[in-house]
């Protein structure tokens, strides 16, 4: 999956340099299903970009909440409920972090994309 997402935005401008090479030959045919291509293209990528960070944005908001219970558990010397929303955060921190290098990663490739098709 990274090799495809790296090769992404040079086969963007491929696509690019053909839609280009398609005009100066003026088969326009050619050159609009290119342009479709890579408006489609840049739309899935901002796709995934915007729900990528938006899984980013609701674990984040789903790791304050577990800290509020174990501090709240906490509060009231509920140690075994503390320790399990201890367990919880530090595996949901885990998948946090590999879900917010995933959507710097949607996002590099997103903006490569934008950039490539321009």
């Amino acid at each position: 999956a990274t090799e495809a997402a790296e090769e992404m935005p040079e086969l963007q401008e491929i696509k690019a340099l053909a839609k280009q090479a398609a005009v100066q030959q003026e088969d326009y045919d050619q050159a609009k299903k290119i342009k479709i291509k890579i408006v489609t293209t840049v739309a899935k990528a901002a796709e995934k970009k915007a729900a990528t960070a938006k899984a980013v944005e609701v674990m984040a908001q789903e790791i304050q909440a577990l800290q509020q219970a174990k501090m709240e558990a906490v509060a009231v010397e509920d140690y075994d409920e503390a320790k399990r929303l201890k367990l919880q955060i530090e595996a949901s921190s885990a998948a946090s972090a590999t879900a917010s290098a995933a959507a710097f990663a949607a996002a590099s490739i997103a903006d490569s994309v934008v950039a490539a098709s321009g």
